[in-house]
């Protein structure tokens, strides 16, 4: 059988937040992107849950965490801009799975998601189902859920 050539994602949408594995995701997505740095092109977004994150805040608390979010966005667009990679960022506001499935793939068109498997704690889970579950069966394009491998496991037991 003859080895199918692989096909080239061009355009990467990189939801992230604050998670362990969302950073896993974004290396992930950087190190497919290194490959045709003249080519490819990574969206990385955060989506802040305003049900979960506002209900009844101040607006000075939301300004706080849209600044902090917007921090750890600059960090991850330093991070894509050492590996030489294209890389934009954008914060939106609303629920993560249909914001992510829908709306950021409709600004964006992107051919592929690079997502962490599990950003939210096991509450969060329960009470909102799994996000990278819901982009994965909703988003039109392909959808690549990073998690973390046994070996990163077992050094943090240890």
């Amino acid at each position: 059988m003859a080895a199918k050539k692989q096909k080239q994602y061009t355009n990467i949408l990189v939801p992230v937040d604050s998670s362990h594995n969302s950073k896993l995701a974004l290396l992930r997505a950087l190190d497919m992107a290194e490959r045709h740095p003249d080519t490819t092109k990574l969206h990385i977004a955060h989506v802040i849950n305003e049900v979960t994150n506002f209900a009844g805040a101040s607006d000075q608390f939301i300004l706080k965490m849209t600044n902090n979010d917007r921090k750890m966005l600059n960090k991850y667009l330093k991070v894509a801009k050492e590996h030489h990679v294209k890389a934009d960022i954008k914060i939106m506001y609303g629920s993560p799975k249909a914001t992510i499935a829908h709306d950021l793939t409709d600004l964006y068109h992107p051919d592929l998601i690079v997502m962490g498997a599990i950003g939210l704690s096991k509450i969060e889970r329960v009470l909102l189902g799994s996000v990278a579950v819901y982009v994965s069966r909703e988003a039109p394009c392909d959808v690549l859920l990073v998690k973390e491998d046994h070996q990163s496991k077992a050094k943090a037991k240890k």
